[in-house]
């Protein structure tokens, strides 16, 4: 009968303790409570197998101190306690598990109990509030705006806020229902110093931008951790409507240079971007000239690279330095001479283009 009993018994769940307490139910010939023990482990259950009072049971007895604590269960009782320990235990729901599924009316159950831990960051390092925002859960951000004790600013792991989320993911009516909070921090940067402004303009989030320079005390000049602005993210990545929203704004600063020395025109002119560097170009207080910490102005740079269009564009700028050099002496047209751009050599030499004129002469 015992051999029957244990082939019943899971191989993925298999615990000598559970067998011990079969073996002694088996010699108790109560079947009624062997079958329940051993045939629990063929159903699926939630949380796992290790965590159910029954494994439990049978494992946490000193395995020196004789048979386990099922045998007297199992021989002396009815099945109903074996019942209630193979029974699945319920497991609890975190409130940031129930926000990011959003559940709304667990939310709202758990934060009758559980408010207090409403600004605790789970195991993955993030807070109730900003999981809401970058999931647009907006029923559920509305629920915890409304917990007294919420830090709207509470920052994750990164340091990042919701409201950096919600710029981020480009999640327009969570951003302005944050923006409406009182005490929110439009500019507060994460650790990598990047704000919620810089993040849209590399994101390429043309409306979340246009939201955030509306908001009051917003600063768009603030740089990252590397010098970069919200407006040299956007000429980096090439972004034309968010360039010309910064441009707009009052107080902008485009001549801003990064740790290495560069600018918005250094860094469209090195991507070879006409429309933004048309762009740049028409601000009246725009530096043409300045270099970075290897002495390359954006016209070295765009002599360097072979481009022609940007070359053109920068040549006819008032007050262009052609002479400007290099830390290793070179200027514009030494450069160009060197890399072989035949046609940037003679524009430089002659302060015009010629039609027809390519990078390595007549096309």
């Amino acid at each position: 009968m015992f051999s029957n009993i244990c082939r019943c018994i899971s191989p993925s769940s298999y615990s000598p303790r559970a067998e011990e307490a079969a073996v002694g139910a088996a010699a108790a010939a109560d079947n009624t409570i062997a079958s329940y023990i051993v045939n629990v482990d063929s159903v699926q259950f939630s949380p796992p197998v290790t965590t159910r009072p029954l494994v439990k049971a049978t494992t946490q007895a000193d395995p020196e101190a004789g048979p386990s604590r099922l045998m007297p269960i199992a021989s002396k009782h009815g099945p109903e306690p074996i019942q209630q320990l193979i029974a699945p235990q319920p497991t609890r729901i975190s409130l940031t598990k129930a926000v990011y599924h959003g559940s709304l009316g667990l939310v709202a159950e758990l934060l009758k109990t559980e408010a207090a831990t409403i600004n605790i960051t789970n195991r993955k390092g993030m807070n109730a509030l900003g999981i809401a925002a970058y999931k647009n859960h907006l029923k559920i951000l509305g629920q915890l705006l409304q917990v007294p004790d919420i830090d709207v600013n509470a920052p994750n792991h990164l340091g990042i806020t919701a409201l950096s989320l919600a710029a981020y993911a480009n999640h327009a009516e969570a951003l302005q229902t944050l923006l409406r909070v009182p005490g929110i921090k439009p500019n507060q940067a994460n650790d990598e110093g990047e704000t919620p402004l810089s993040l849209a303009a590399y994101a390429g989030h043309v409306n979340i931008v246009d939201q955030l320079l509306q908001t009051p005390g917003i600063d768009a000049n603030t740089v990252n951790n590397i010098g970069l602005t919200a407006l040299m993210w956007a000429v980096s990545r090439g972004h034309l409507q968010i360039v010309e929203s910064l441009l707009g704004s009052p107080g902008i600063d485009f001549n801003t240079q990064d740790q290495c020395g560069n600018t918005g025109l250094m860094l469209a002119s090195f991507l070879e971007l006409g429309d933004i560097v048309d762009r740049l170009l028409s601000q009246p207080e725009i530096d043409v000239n300045a270099a970075n910490i290897k002495g390359n102005t954006a016209l070295i740079i765009a002599a360097t690279l072979g481009h022609e269009e940007i070359v053109e564009k920068l040549r006819q700028v008032a007050g262009i330095n052609f002479d400007a050099t290099t830390v290793s002496g070179d200027t514009a047209l030494s450069r160009a001479r060197k890399k072989g751009h035949l046609g940037i050599v003679h524009a430089l030499n002659l302060g015009s283009m010629p039609a027809g004129f390519g990078t390595n002469g007549p096309e």
